[in-house]
């Protein structure tokens, strides 16, 4: 019985990280779908409302106006919300100085300057159903987006089956770096859900949807550019993850942000698991299949990790076999932790493999804490 467990357990771990991204790849293959639908008419854009939430983000908020003054989409469709959640900076002032800039004024620019910190999900419920437009796009502050987002959104929207657009994540350094490696491969992933009627959430640097489909999310929610969208398309429409639509990230953060974030994403991870139990049940099929070989297996995929760990050297007291593969797992933690440089393709191999088994490790913690109620809807900065 053990035994079973163990194996069961390993064949859920391969498969999430190496047979579903692989079987993607193949019916991607097969089906030989395009992202990207007609466009709009371009005399008749859809009104677009761009909602940029920022919490003290003095350092980012001016490149970041000056980033939407430059989008190529008619002006008079365009409305810019800044809603600023009670900063403790100087994000309101430079963000007003910046509206006085020539290239800026001809914008529909308004700043909404919440006095309070309540997080970022009671001000997106505030802000999102208090506009009119059609079409409502989010944005972090801190990514800059493509000149023509926008106008492709736009283009995937006048399909009536299109519920939510999301853009790619991609960072303005570190090339080569673990993360960027992991980032390219989440790229492949989601362009693969994709074809199957929607990539398994889309990252908070820029998506955009149908404000008549959006609900409200509840105040303690961690991961909204998962559980917005996701509601969406719970409700049968599709969603789009459009490769030319480039999302930027210009912060840079260290090793002790980088943790923290992982973790807190990773409580988030239990909790959409929990919380979109019904795509499990989902009329499309395909989504169903990529929510449970995806977002799904990987909320419990740190569990499942350390399940095996504690099972085998259990079952290592009786059985020469998992003796050794007890062994193989320890001496991999070993190799992968030791303080030794590496060269060319190795060291990429041994950093990714790193990056990956840290982030697992930061998924424990964040499940723990996300079980035990530690984690909430509350917006903090990363190095805070």
């Amino acid at each position: 019985m053990l035994e079973t467990i163990i194996i069961i357990l390993c064949v859920f771990v391969i498969y999430h990280h190496a047979g579903f991204p692989v079987l993607l790849k193949l019916l991607m293959k097969k089906n030989q779908i395009t992202g990207f639908m007609s466009k709009s008419d371009q005399s008749n854009w859809p009104e677009i409302t761009l909602i940029i939430p920022a919490y003290n983000e003095e350092k980012t908020i001016e490149e970041k106006i000056i980033n939407t003054a430059s989008l190529d989409y008619p002006s008079n469709r365009l409305k810019v919300v800044i809603a600023l959640d009670g900063c403790s900076d100087q994000t309101a002032n430079i963000a007003r100085n910046t509206l006085l800039h020539p290239e800026v004024r001809q914008l529909d620019i308004t700043i909404n300057d919440h006095r309070e910190n309540r997080g970022k999900v009671a001000v997106l419920n505030e802000e999102i159903f208090g506009v009119e437009s059609d079409i409502v796009a989010l944005s972090d502050c801190s990514s800059l987006l493509s000149l023509d987002s926008l106008k492709r959104v736009a283009g995937h929207f006048s399909d009536l089956d299109v519920g939510v657009v999301g853009g790619t994540y991609q960072f303005s350094g570190n090339e080569g770096s673990s993360e960027q490696v992991y980032w390219k491969y989440q790229t492949a992933v989601k362009t693969g859900e994709a074809n199957f009627g929607s990539p398994m959430g889309l990252h908070g640097a820029f998506y955009a949807f149908r404000k008549s489909l959006a609900e409200r999310l509840p105040a303690n929610t961690i991961n909204d550019d998962f559980i917005l969208p996701m509601k969406i398309i719970a409700q049968g429409y599709r969603g789009v993850y459009d490769l030319k639509i480039s999302c930027i990230e210009t912060e840079s953060s260290d090793h002790a942000m980088n943790w923290k974030r992982r973790v807190r994403i990773s409580a988030g991870n239990v909790q959409q698991a929990i919380r979109c139990l019904n795509l499990l049940f989902c009329k499309k099929i395909g989504v169903s299949f990529c929510f449970f070989s995806g977002k799904f297996l990987r909320a419990w995929m740190p569990l499942c990790l350390l399940t095996i760990f504690a099972l085998t050297a259990i079952a290592a007291l009786d059985s020469s076999f998992f003796q050794y593969f007890f062994l193989l797992q320890f001496m991999g933690l070993v190799f992968l932790f030791l303080p030794v440089s590496w060269s060319g393709k190795i060291e990429k191999i041994i950093s990714a493999l790193r990056y990956i088994l840290i982030g697992h490790m930061a998924g424990l913690v964040g499940t723990f804490r996300y079980l035990a109620g530690l984690e909430n809807g509350a917006w903090k900065r990363p190095n805070q």
